[in-house]
């Protein structure tokens, strides 16, 4: 595992990519061919990098961007953890700092939480698995096809609120 750098450059793609989903601007080419817009276009993105190259992580640096993020945040910010980790137990049951999740949600925050990539049950796949007492900031959402149909990788079960398509998406791109 590499160690932990200050150095925010996505070096693995994925951070860029949801980046794009959530918050890319709409581009218009000479040819005028459009690149669609991100979901809140143009919204203000705050990379916090708690992964490596390879997008593997140990839940010590994971819990410290979290914290990081609560010592930042704002009323009605959207804070996206778009990662996961798959165990045999329940998620209250292996993680221990989950409640950090919470405290990102209990100011008027949104915290958005992959619900994994593992075709298993949600609730085994944390951070997704953590659940609110109203869990009305806290959102588990797995991948759908165009299809609409529940993608063949994706988390399903009890700790998921919202579908969203997660398979073919044109997005922004890391580039070498």
């Amino acid at each position: 595992m590499e160690p932990a750098t200050r150095n925010a450059d996505d070096d693995n793609g994925h951070g860029t990519l949801v980046a794009g989903v959530a918050a890319a601007k709409k581009i218009v080419w000479a040819t005028g061919v459009n690149i669609c817009a991100g979901v809140s276009e143009g919204a203000w993105v705050v990379p916090i990098k708690v992964l490596d190259s390879q997008g593997d992580g140990v839940w010590r640096h994971v819990l410290a961007g979290i914290n990081h993020i609560i010592g930042q945040r704002r009323t009605g910010d959207v804070i996206n953890l778009s990662l996961g980790d798959y165990g045999g137990l329940d998620c209250p049951d292996r993680i221990a700092g989950l409640d950090s999740v919470l405290k990102l949600a209990a100011v008027n925050n949104f915290v958005v939480m992959a619900a994994g990539n593992d075709h298993g049950n949600a609730k085994r796949s944390a951070p997704g698995c953590t659940e609110g007492p109203d869990g009305g900031n806290l959102i588990t959402v797995p991948a759908a096809t165009c299809g609409k149909q529940c993608a063949s990788y994706s988390n399903y079960g009890k700790p998921v609120d919202y579908v969203a398509v997660g398979t073919d998406v044109f997005s922004t791109y890391l580039f070498d």
